[in-house]
């Protein structure tokens, strides 16, 4: 398969996603995403979070909180 096709197959759903503001390469943060969402849950405390999920994932603290703002906001799709 060629990258033309598998773009044009994917742009239906490539331009929703851009609508919405999500960028391409937010799918690579899911798991940063999940793991802050459970020590969320669990009561750490959000600087603590930040700290062992920048150096996990090789970010800054400040990254991690905005990648967890940006995933964690309510988008509309209709």
């Amino acid at each position: 398969m060629k990258r033309i096709e598998l773009t044009i197959f994917s742009a239906g759903g490539l331009k929703m996603l851009q609508k919405c503001g999500i960028r391409p390469d937010d799918e690579r943060y899911i798991p940063l995403y999940r793991e802050y969402t459970e020590m969320l849950a669990h009561g750490e405390k959000v600087t603590y979070i930040q700290d062992v999920l920048a150096k996990k994932y090789g970010v800054c603290p400040r990254t991690v909180y905005d990648i967890y703002s940006r995933l964690n906001e309510s988008v509309s799709v209709i």
